[in-house]
């Protein structure tokens, strides 16, 4: 059984923080360079979380100056969706407004903020665009109040004037209300203009230039079984079944720990059956593929949304849901993957090599904007 870290991208952030060094020399040397050989006794691999730390999580530190979600209020008249600068609903102390435009005063080690409302009315969006001017040393921060994770997310960035592609329903508050921040760091920046599109294309997804990535793709994740098929990503209804009660297993030991249960990601399933299958058709046992790809590289070749954190966990010869749980449950490790807090979906992996041993996985992960939504690349698909 594997545990693959929790990542805050591209850093391991202290693995396994509870266990000794001695304890971790000892588990990296024991888990390092393993290899599946048939008839060998089933078992667990290295344990791996990958979270980006603090000072690479995006814009993060700027959300304490916002107000709580608790806070926001919407004006009772509905604004239209094509708003002024000077229409924001909330500001910072270091704003102004003027001839329409708001000023965000931002300085070196302060910053300013707006919160823009948009009532929706029931109607679908797909986007936001903003008219920004005056950010010659500026940086404008986009964020959204998520009424489903109950924090404000950090969706990127702009050094110009900008259009976004938005959607999902967790940025809706009870009355169908959108709230947007837009946040100046270090240097002034002016709002002139901030729209909620309501009509438009949908975003498209955005194929790997990585020749390696692409052939992943074309190799083991394209020839998966499409999402609508019956067993959806797996091999066969029975394995499908496995995954599911897996799922259930997963959640039921959550919920022994007072930790909130983890949604389903059909795509982080498709993710996760890709990496089994490929291990169970090539014969190895490895966090990483035979060509060096790992979980996050796997994933971001998927035209995956940005992410927060990804953990893995992998496991053969066990002959079912209750034994690749309980075998999980009982390594440090693993069962940390399975205790995080901050993990927000899972898919599930379950492949059967040729011989009838099975490959399982759990894939861990949390994004900065609705994985639901996003316009991921999915089996089937076919290579432009």
């Amino acid at each position: 059984m594997h545990q693959a870290g929790f990542r805050r991208r591209r850093r391991l952030l202290n693995l396994l923080m509870a266990a000794s060094l001695a304890g971790i020399l000892l588990l990296l040397s024991a888990c390092a360079g393993a290899v599946y050989e048939q008839g060998q006794q089933a078992r667990t691999g290295e344990a791996r979380l990958f979270v980006k730390p603090q000072d690479e999580v995006p814009g993060a530190a700027l959300l304490s100056g916002l107000p709580g979600l608790s806070e926001l209020r919407a004006p009772s008249s509905v604004l239209d969706l094509n708003q002024a600068g000077n229409e924001a609903v909330m500001r910072s102390p270091f704003t102004s407004a003027s001839s329409g435009d708001l000023e965000l005063a931002a300085s070196p080690g302060q910053s300013s903020y707006a919160v823009f409302a948009f009532h929706t009315q029931g109607r679908a969006y797909s986007g936001l665009e903003a008219v920004l001017s005056d950010l010659s040393a500026s940086r404008v921060w986009v964020a959204l109040a998520d009424f489903d994770a109950g924090r404000w997310q950090i969706l990127g960035s702009h050094t110009d004037s900008f259009s976004m592609p938005l959607s999902g329903s967790q940025w809706l508050d009870p009355m169908g209300v959108v709230f947007v921040a837009l946040i100046a760091s270090d240097a002034p920046a002016s709002v002139e203009q901030l729209a909620l599109v309501v009509s438009g294309a949908d975003a498209t997804n955005t194929w790997p230039v990585n020749s390696v990535h692409r052939q992943w793709l074309k190799d083991w994740y394209l020839p998966l079984p499409l999402m609508s098929s019956p067993s959806a990503v797996y091999q066969d209804e029975q394995l499908q079944a496995y995954a599911d009660e897996v799922f259930n297993l997963l959640n039921q030991y959550r919920a022994s720990k007072s930790l909130a249960p983890l949604l389903r990601s059909p795509h982080l399933d498709a993710l996760a059956n890709a990496h089994c299958r490929d291990m169970a058709a090539r014969e190895y046992f490895e966090h990483d593929n035979l060509e060096g790809m790992d979980p996050e590289a796997r994933m971001e070749a998927m035209d995956c949304p940005e992410w927060l954190l990804w953990a893995e966990n992998i496991a053969v010869g066990y002959p079912g849901p209750a034994e690749v749980t309980q075998g999980w449950i009982d390594s440090t490790g693993h069962r940390t993957n399975m205790e995080l807090e901050d993990a927000e979906y899972v898919g599930i992996g379950v492949w059967r090599n040729v011989q009838g041993t099975i490959f399982w996985s759990h894939n861990f992960a949390s994004f900065f904007s609705d994985p639901v939504a996003h316009d991921w690349i999915e089996p089937g698909e076919e290579q432009p």
